[in-house]
């Protein structure tokens, strides 16, 4: 039988690093979200990056950070594959595993509709 905790394993809560469409990168109406061909993570861009926070409200697992003291959007984008929080565990309980997509898993909150016109554009490349 197990209890409120399951098995007693516990994983922490992070960015789906969602495949096509990827909700938060369809909302910036600056195209501030990029995906890091090294990893497949999604990553903000800060030089493109407004500070909106539509990202935010289009995330449906809540994973989107935005930093108040720079007023920029932020995010987990795996360290460039060596993730400083995978190195800074003292137990090793920690392990760095490489991208898949997660995004069917249930989400938290419906995501919003707001989609800039210019990135329905983009989607025809792929939808067409």
């Amino acid at each position: 039988l197990q209890g409120v905790w399951g098995d007693s394993t516990v994983y922490q809560d992070t960015c789906r690093q969602c495949a096509h469409p990827v909700p938060c990168a369809n909302a910036c109406p600056q195209g501030a979200i990029r995906v890091d061909p090294k990893t497949g993570a999604r990553y903000v861009d800060e030089d493109k990056c407004i500070g909106c926070g539509l990202c935010q409200k289009a995330c449906p697992w809540d994973m989107m950070s935005f930093d108040r003291e720079k007023q920029k959007a932020s995010k987990c984008f795996l360290c460039d594959g060596e993730p400083k929080c995978v190195k800074a565990c003292p137990a090793a309980a920690l392990t760095y595993m490489p991208w898949k997509d997660r995004s069917g898993e249930p989400a938290r909150r419906p995501t919003h509709s707001y989609l800039p016109e210019e990135n329905a554009n983009q989607c025809s490349v792929c939808h067409g």
